[in-house]
């Protein structure tokens, strides 16, 4: 059942965001603009079970010029320069699960999770459309899902290049 709740909330992200250049890969959609890639992934709780799928989304993206320069071991599909979960675009922001138990719950959870990707982080990630724009917004003092120490040292490497 889990299973298919799943299949569920993945059809309703595939009819969403492969006519606008997302790539499906496993429970995730990428998809690269200039020298950026965006991550859009489902994440079952370790409180799924077969018959009850708990879920969550992340969203992310990483910079291919600061991937080059970043000295890390981790691939660059495992690393994120800008991170949030879905539950910083809703009201009250907080962590966002959704509890699955029904076929009716995973077609409600699918059409929220929907909505809120394409009304409220859609516009957000890809007006970030180059590592230019993640420096502009470090410069700001924002750095989601980094620390403020990690963006300092993002900006430093991307000030050494020039």
């Amino acid at each position: 059942m889990s299973t298919e709740f799943r299949k569920v909330i993945n059809g309703r992200l595939t009819s969403l965001l492969k006519p606008i250049g997302f790539n499906k890969k496993g429970n995730g959609y990428t998809h690269q603009q200039n020298d950026i890639t965006y991550y859009i992934e489902t994440q079952g709780s370790r409180h799924s079970t077969s018959d009850n799928l708990v879920v969550t989304v992340n969203i992310g993206l990483t910079s291919s010029q600061i991937f080059s320069l970043w000295d890390i071991s981790l691939p660059e599909a495992k690393q994120r320069h800008w991170e949030k979960r879905i539950g910083t675009f809703t009201s009250p922001r907080n962590d966002k699960w959704w509890e699955i138990k029904t076929e009716a719950e995973a077609l409600n959870a699918a059409g929220e999770i929907t909505a809120i990707l394409e009304l409220k982080v859609l516009p957000e990630i890809l007006a970030i459309r180059s590592t230019q724009d993640l420096e502009d917004l470090w410069k700001q003092g924002k750095s989601p899902g980094i620390t403020d120490k990690l963006r300092l040292e993002f900006l430093q490497l991307l000030q050494a290049q020039k």
